[in-house]
């Protein structure tokens, strides 16, 4: 194998970074850092919106996701299981009340 001079015999390796900028920038400190306290704010229960054949997908205004029925049926979300439209209904009746204006 040869070896290829690309000049710069005598150079120094590049030296790594990291350690300067840790050794210049200052720690933060959990004191400093912004908090944000929840105590104040009221939780809203989820509330169910439509469901799938083992899935219902749930609310509470701010945030939804799936939820596995047996789950839904163990934290007691209201309206009852039984009682939640079908995915398809529930589209159909988005779908009208945009239609509608409403």
């Amino acid at each position: 194998m040869i070896a290829i001079d690309q000049g710069g015999g005598n150079r120094r390796p590049a030296r790594p970074t990291s350690r300067i900028h840790f050794r210049n920038s200052s720690p933060i400190f959990a004191s400093s850092a912004p908090r944000f306290i929840m105590a104040d704010m009221e939780t809203k229960p989820f509330r169910g919106l439509y469901r799938t054949v083992s899935w219902s997908y749930v609310t509470d205004g701010t945030m939804s996701f799936q939820v596995p029925e047996a789950e839904y049926r163990q934290f007691g979300h209201e309206p009852d299981y039984g009682k939640l439209p079908w995915k398809e209904d529930y589209d159909a009746a988005i779908a009208t009340s945009l239609r509608d204006g409403d």
